[in-house]
């Protein structure tokens, strides 16, 4: 489960590829903007059941683009994620744990994809163009076996609050994985900013039970001007 979940703060950035446009004039690459020494940043509030002990969860992540390489066909984006958790639970002691990453993504005209592993031999679907309401898509890497994930564009016209400000014409993308437990993730891309926000539910079955809830808001992003080697 921990491996689909840590996969996710890489997923602020990508694309550069001509692409029909959206609600207010916003084309597909433009909900995933990218650039050397672009940076977003996050607050992460959360709870945690494991083991029988509830944790209440505070924290942040930062992620920036390392490089943006040119290859045949496509655009190779690096990233670098880094930041922390508090978990805070009833009569135990309260836990720091340290997140990093670093990860790799593929744009091209059909979309983003992000690698799963420094291989580059797998990897999650992120989002199909063109873009479409309703569209649906195989989200998770071929040979996965009894894992399932679905991935479908649920609006391309929201509007938006975090704290670093109001955003409109977003778009909405949720990820349903199924893995004996059922992880269910909704994700909010600005035009020219790129991911708002990240809503991540787990539930035993599908159950009632939620095992694990966490929401990630940006609170401060810096987008530079994208120049390709």
């Amino acid at each position: 489960m921990k491996r689909f979940l840590l996969l996710m703060p890489a997923l602020a950035m990508a694309v550069s590829c001509d692409s029909p446009g959206g609600p207010g004039g916003a084309a597909d690459e433009d909900y995933f903007p990218f650039s050397t020494g672009s940076n977003w940043q996050y607050d992460r509030l959360g709870e945690i059941d494991t083991l029988g002990i509830q944790y209440s969860v505070s924290g942040g992540t930062s992620v920036s683009v390392v490089s943006v390489t040119a290859m045949v066909g496509f655009d190779l984006v690096h990233t670098l994620s880094v930041g922390y958790d508090t978990l805070y639970g009833d009569g135990v002691d309260s836990l720091f744990v340290p997140l990093a990453g670093t990860g790799f993504i593929r744009l091209d005209d059909g979309g983003v994809w992000q690698y799963t592993d420094s291989t580059m031999t797998d990897s999650f679907r992120v989002a199909r163009f063109p873009l479409a309401v309703g569209d649906t898509w195989e989200y998770l890497p071929g040979g996965s076996g009894s894992v399932s994930g679905e991935a479908e564009v649920i609006s391309l016209d929201e509007t938006v609050t975090v704290p670093d400000g109001t955003f409109q014409d977003v778009l909405h993308i949720r990820y349903t994985i199924e893995t004996g437990v059922v992880t269910t993730m909704d994700r909010w891309f600005g035009p020219g900013t790129g991911l708002l926000k990240t809503e991540t539910q787990v539930t035993a079955g599908g159950g009632p039970a939620i095992l694990y809830d966490m929401t990630e808001d940006l609170v401060d992003h810096l987008i530079l001007p994208g120049v390709l080697p």
